[in-house]
């Protein structure tokens, strides 16, 4: 289901995935930074995964920021480990971050008055 903006969550069809593990495979990858040149590293990654288990939500994304910062990299190296990757942060928009990993999938609360939603708390390898 694609993100089109302005629209809600219910406009897109779509409830909240209940909390739970599943099998995911990412859909895009965004590396994004504030800082500019060559030299620059990531700040974070904005990661696009999709439910690719049969069932009632096959098919539906989970957004995920994840921040490339360190001391703060915790999911950045889960996904290190899950995909068999050395280091996200050598990684540029230029190179393809795919594969199949599992994520335990919580419903975060809204803040600032935005809806709740999904959040993938922990990668882990298929």
């Amino acid at each position: 289901m694609p993100v089109i903006p302005g629209l809600t969550r219910k406009q897109l069809g779509g409830e909240l995935i209940p909390e739970g593990t599943y099998a995911l495979r990412i859909h895009q990858a965004k590396f994004v930074t504030a800082a500019e040149g060559k030299d620059a590293k990531f700040d974070y990654i904005n990661l696009d995964c999709v439910v690719t288990e049969e069932g009632d939500f096959f098919g539906r994304h989970i957004f995920q920021n994840v921040t490339l910062k360190p001391g703060q990299a915790f999911l950045a190296a889960q996904i290190e480990e899950a995909l068999g990757f050395d280091e996200l942060h050598e990684l540029n928009n230029d190179e393809w971050l795919d594969g199949e990993l599992m994520g335990v999938v919580t419903i975060e609360k809204g803040k600032q008055g935005y809806s709740d939603r999904n959040h993938v708390k922990k990668f882990l390898a298929p």
